[in-house]
């Protein structure tokens, strides 16, 4: 995660042994004068079962330094709390237009 040098080249899965261990099921990136926030959603393997734990958010902060990218920050949420935010957030800005966007990366 240090010195990327766009923020959309991060993925949020990890392997360890050559085996998938965090698996990222989606994510959505901003970009605003130096500064950078990703969202993600993503599953890790329970070693003992190995099956899916049920599915989480992580919301990293992302800071250019010297011309690469660098995680600042990292928040990862819960099932119930990720889907609590929503809904949250809607009821802070009912006026708000997903369409006037203008900083995502894709």
């Amino acid at each position: 995660m240090n010195g990327l040098d766009d923020p959309a080249d991060f993925t949020f899965e990890l392997e360890a042994d050559g085996r998938l261990v965090r698996r990222q099921l989606a994510r959505r990136l901003w970009e605003h004068r130096g500064w950078a926030t990703g969202l993600y959603h993503y599953q890790e393997l329970d070693p003992a079962t190995e099956a899916w734990r049920p599915a989480r958010a992580a919301l990293i902060r992302f800071r250019k330094v010297g011309g690469g990218w660098r995680k600042h920050a990292a928040i990862n949420l819960p099932a119930a709390v990720a889907a609590a935010v929503g809904p949250t957030l809607t009821g802070w800005f009912p006026d708000a237009d997903p369409a006037d966007d203008d900083h995502p990366l894709d």
